[in-house]
């Protein structure tokens, strides 16, 4: 339900609906857009290859 070109969140969104369309103009299939936005989910985890959270990575150091 998260546009992953600006963020905006849809209340509904219809399983029937295959179709992602948003207020701001950005519109793709509804699956692509979900993929989109677990890329960035990916991306920006603060999780490292090994595991450790960049955080306690640099407290060992």
């Amino acid at each position: 339900k998260t546009c992953s070109s600006c963020g905006t969140i849809k209340k509904t969104l219809k399983l029937s609906e295959r179709g992602f369309n948003c207020a701001c103009g950005f519109s793709c299939d509804r699956d692509l857009n979900a993929s989109h936005n677990l890329a960035k989910m990916a991306v920006s985890s603060t999780v490292t290859v090994c595991g450790q959270s960049r955080l306690q990575k640099l407290m060992f150091q």
